[in-house]
């Protein structure tokens, strides 16, 4: 999920040169939240039909499946709601 850096308060960074972002910061769901700074070329919209997981590690996929109903859930709610719950700078 796009999300505001605790850090600096912003959820796009653009490079002096560029006029569109070129890096979001990006909450992970999952147990144990995590986020980082992500490159433009590896995001994607949210779509609730991918939750096909390409691993055959048990421990991977039991996180996959954490992680997606939370991204589930947070994609049903409102967005205040969805910022309040679970963003890191909230």
């Amino acid at each position: 999920m796009v999300d505001d850096c605790p850090d600096n308060h912003v959820y796009y960074w653009l490079e002096k040169s560029d006029e569109k972002p070129t890096q979001y910061h990006v909450t992970f769901f999952g147990s144990e939240a995590t986020r980082a700074w992500v490159d433009v070329k590896f995001l994607r919209h949210f779509d609730e039909r991918r939750r096909k997981t390409i691993t055959n590690d048990q421990k991977l996929r039991k996180e996959h499946a954490i992680a997606m109903d939370q991204a589930l859930q947070a994609n049903s709610v409102d967005i205040s709601i969805r910022r309040k719950k679970y963003c890191f700078a909230s």
